[in-house]
């Protein structure tokens, strides 16, 4: 193509979660100085995000008819873009854009530059999942935006949600994810796609604080994708801190997570059946945990 987007065409051999045969997974890939430009747009004020992150999501591909500014319990509304796909069931990308501490970038711009940078990838072709990428509002509030969002969903709305992928904190290191759920085996077979190691767990979510929390309640399989554990070191330093800058962001891991969160994306619009909330079959030895003490064990 002429434009600065190249086609990847990844052809994967499936060999677990309910898909029989080779599938093919086409998804349009940004080149790497296309997604650090835009993680370095962040607005300093959050009031200024809603507007920056509607024009990402236009620039991406994403008409103003399909997007919504959902007012929320806090100042800041919650930014939606949908993109329809061919079947009745959907899957919500969502990751908070207000910050504390710094200018945000790590936490979360990272996350909420994240999802029309998705959208441009994975929207451009033909899904059969609609994806609901979500910027949520006031997660310093209660988690307010999700929260909100959950509340104007209709049972039956819920009930065809397939999984929510949580995005936080992105790009310090490779990515970690927690907890451990039925989307782990997709996601590890995305960064199996990447020629990159299996991904560990790293615990960050705490009940009443997480974006999650409030779609784990409604049966609905949900994962944080997120960048803050890494063994022997404590990253959790630079959140909420004047340390919490672009320059906090290594671009290439930014990248590379950009790359398996496309995969993973394109994998789950493959299935078809019902994605588990119990553990995953990854076994016991290969995963890490950070309880609150923030220690690694």
């Amino acid at each position: 193509m002429t434009r600065r987007i190249l086609i990847a065409l990844l052809i994967l051999l499936f060999s677990v979660v309910a898909v029989a045969a080779a599938n093919r997974i086409v998804f349009l890939q940004l080149g790497l100085h296309i997604v650090q430009e835009r993680v370095g747009l962040v607005p300093l004020r959050d009031e200024d995000r809603p507007a920056r992150l509607q024009q990402l999501f236009t620039n991406a591909g994403c008409p103003q008819d399909h997007q919504q500014l959902q007012t929320t319990d806090s100042e800041l509304p919650n930014v939606i873009c949908t993109i329809r796909g061919s079947g009745p069931n959907a899957i919500v990308i969502g990751a908070h854009y207000d910050h504390h501490g710094g200018s945000g970038a790590l936490d979360n711009w990272s996350g909420a530059a994240m999802l029309p940078i998705l959208a441009e990838s994975i929207g451009s072709v033909a899904m059969r999942h609609t994806l609901i990428f979500v910027a949520f509002g006031g997660k310093y509030h209660g988690a307010s935006g999700s929260r909100v969002f959950m509340r104007n969903l209709t049972d039956d709305q819920k009930q065809h949600i397939t999984a929510m992928i949580n995005l936080d904190s992105l790009g310090l290191t490779m990515p970690r994810y927690w907890p451990d759920n039925g989307l782990v085996q997709p996601l590890q077979i995305a960064a199996l796609n990447e020629h990159l190691p299996q991904l560990r767990a790293w615990q960050v979510d705490h009940e009443g604080l997480a974006d999650t929390d409030v779609f784990r309640k409604a049966k609905i399989p949900s994962i944080t994708i997120h960048s803050l554990g890494r063994e022997g070191t404590d990253l959790l330093y630079v959140v909420h801190s004047r340390e919490d800058t672009v320059k906090a962001l290594d671009m290439r891991a930014y990248y590379e997570t950009y790359q398996i969160l496309s995969v993973f994306l394109a994998y789950l619009d493959q299935i078809d059946g019902s994605i588990r909330l119990g553990p995953s079959d990854i076994p016991m030895h290969d995963r890490m945990r950070q309880p609150g003490s923030h220690q690694h064990r």
